[in-house]
């Protein structure tokens, strides 16, 4: 905006702010949480704790995205799957809260929470083609049928992205089934002979684990076949972390994640983030009451025009 402004000033501002957004940050959990499909992953924060070696240890913003054109980041102090301080709240204690299809990476994080039978996992397909994509650079041709089979199945063969989840499952059972029949009887075949060591073996082994998880998109219209609304928000943090380089803080890493959460929101459903926060924050100043937050979300004020 061209003004010159200290650092401290500018870390006041957000804080005042992120203190003011909270209860919409809470509204913005819940509303993810209630969704019929949830999707979660994470990405690294630093964070200044002068009481350890090196001055600096690596925490971590969880990215949940619902189906209701919703998202929220949870900052914890680790990567661990339960919460590590008072009040902190970890991938397994958020999806402790829910049930239904839950979209995330194969970490082995969240194999006790997806022993619940309430609560579905849907794996990344785009993960898995990683594998075989890594392994085809390295110059195993077999990898590239794998690679190229995976990138048929990523692709909803719906012309229109805003097509019901019926017409998507429809589509789905039609082209990408056979697909990925294909490529598990192919896994199937090759896994006795390929070193598990390798490249190849590693991406045939990761795919025949989690078959199951893998192919959940074909159960259901709502299950994307990958999780990258998460990842490509992620994006936004990776940068910004190039210029911020770390929290100072904890609580610098809670504000961090309301922030990114209002950002994200408002990246989803296409509202402009700096009008959004000069609309809103003037109004959550003034007393607003509990259950009038939630229409406070960009989701809602989008809808509402």
């Amino acid at each position: 905006m061209g003004l010159d402004l200290p650092v401290s000033t500018l870390a006041d501002q957000v804080t005042w702010a992120t203190d003011l957004l909270r209860p919409v940050w809470r509204a913005a959990i819940a509303e993810v949480l209630a969704s019929k499909v949830m999707h979660l992953d994470a990405t690294g924060l630093p964070v200044l704790d002068r009481e350890i070696a090196g001055g600096k240890r690596l925490g971590a913003l969880w990215g949940y995205v619902g189906s209701a054109n919703v998202a929220a980041y949870v900052y914890t102090s680790t990567g661990s799957a339960k919460a590590q301080r008072n009040g902190e709240i970890g991938p397994a204690d958020m999806l402790a809260l829910r049930s239904g299809y839950t979209v995330a990476d194969a970490s082995n994080l969240f194999d006790p929470s997806f022993k619940r039978p309430d609560l579905i996992e849907c794996a990344c397909n785009m993960h898995a083609r990683r594998y075989f994509r890594q392994s085809a650079r390295r110059g195993r041709h077999a990898s590239g049928f794998a690679d190229c089979r995976l990138q048929e199945d990523l692709r909803d063969r719906v012309g229109d992205c805003r097509a019901r989840p019926d017409e998507k499952l429809a589509a789905r059972k039609e082209r990408s089934r056979p697909v990925f029949a294909e490529l598990g009887a192919w896994c199937r075949t090759y896994k006795p002979h390929e070193p598990p060591a390798s490249l190849l073996g590693a991406a045939i082994r990761y795919f025949t684990n989690h078959e199951v998880a893998l192919g959940r998109f074909l159960e259901a219209g709502e299950v994307p076949p990958d999780n990258g609304v998460v990842e490509r928000l992620h994006v936004r943090a990776a940068l910004t972390r190039k210029n911020f380089l770390f929290a100072g803080s904890d609580a610098g890493g809670d504000r961090a994640a309301i922030a990114f959460t209002i950002l994200s929101c408002c990246r989803i459903v296409g509202v402009n983030a700096v009008d959004y926060l000069a609309d809103v924050l003037p109004r959550l100043a003034r007393r607003v009451r509990l259950r009038d937050v939630p229409a406070l979300l960009p989701s809602r004020r989008r809808a509402n025009g």
